[in-house]
């Protein structure tokens, strides 16, 4: 059958202290979904959003850092088309998804000197398409084995920007490969060995391996992880630091 719904949101704004906003806002969507089959079902999304500047983005000041009380709203239109699959211990779900934003709320710089300054950056058009795969298995009578993956590919076509550097638009993820093999070992010890691979805008390719395994015994679970077991220099969202590889043991005890 064909299922549709549709929400919306009018609500109205407080004023900052500079009578930033005194405003109505409108936030019209659409979802779509149409089932083929008993295992595949194709679905559709339509949204219209807005993004109002934090205080922080207004305001904050310090020598690294700048605010910008002059900003816009951020806002965007967003749409999805997809399919997902399902059919006994198989899963599978494919989108492909556009963005459309303007005045996106960004913190750039022409010069690596210079402190990063609020400013609303133009336009930014985003094409994207995502694929996870999941598949649930057994080895004997109770061993769980799953397996999943993952890839996605982002394409920013960022239009009429005049800086140099940007802290968070200009770094985008651009491609990722994730992994899981989560497996048990008798029915006290479960394990799951995690893989990514990425690259960013003007950033080297990248590849983490996480590992962690867990042993119970009656009320009293032991767990141990290794995180960046290469011991990869990266970067996440906003250009932070990710740590290399770290270690931590744990012991839970359940009560009831």
């Amino acid at each position: 059958g064909i299922a549709i719904t549709y929400f919306s949101d009018v609500s109205t704004r407080l004023k900052y202290q500079n009578n930033y906003f005194n405003n109505l806002f409108f936030y019209p969507g659409m979802d779509l979904g149409y089932r083929i089959n008993q295992n595949l079902t194709l679905y559709s999304n339509i949204g219209y959003t807005y993004r109002i500047p934090t205080y922080t983005d207004l305001f904050y000041s310090s020598p690294t850092t700048l605010g910008n009380e002059n900003l816009k709203l951020e806002k965007a239109l967003t749409s999805e088309l997809g399919i997902k699959y399902r059919k006994e211990n198989f899963n599978l779900n494919m989108s492909l998804y556009r963005r459309d934003a303007s005045d996106i709320i960004d913190y750039v710089r022409n010069n690596e000197t210079d402190p990063w300054q609020a400013s609303n950056i133009r336009e930014i058009r985003t094409n994207g398409f995502e694929l996870n795969m999941g598949y649930k298995f057994y080895i004997g009578s109770f061993n769980a084995h799953q397996i999943n993956i993952g890839f996605s590919n982002i394409n920013d076509d960022l239009k009429e920007t005049e800086f140099n550097f940007s802290r968070y638009a200009l770094n985008s993820l651009k491609n990722q490969i994730t992994s899981t093999y989560s497996f048990e070992l008798f029915d006290k010890i479960s394990s799951t060995i995690a893989f990514k691979n990425a690259k960013r805008l003007n950033e080297d390719k990248y590849t983490v391996i996480d590992f962690k395994t867990s042993y119970k015994y009656e009320k009293f679970t032991l767990s141990i992880i290794l995180n960046n077991i290469l011991d990869t220099e990266y970067t996440e969202t906003n250009l932070v630091p990710m740590p290399g590889f770290n270690s931590l043991v744990g012991i839970k005890y359940s009560i009831n």
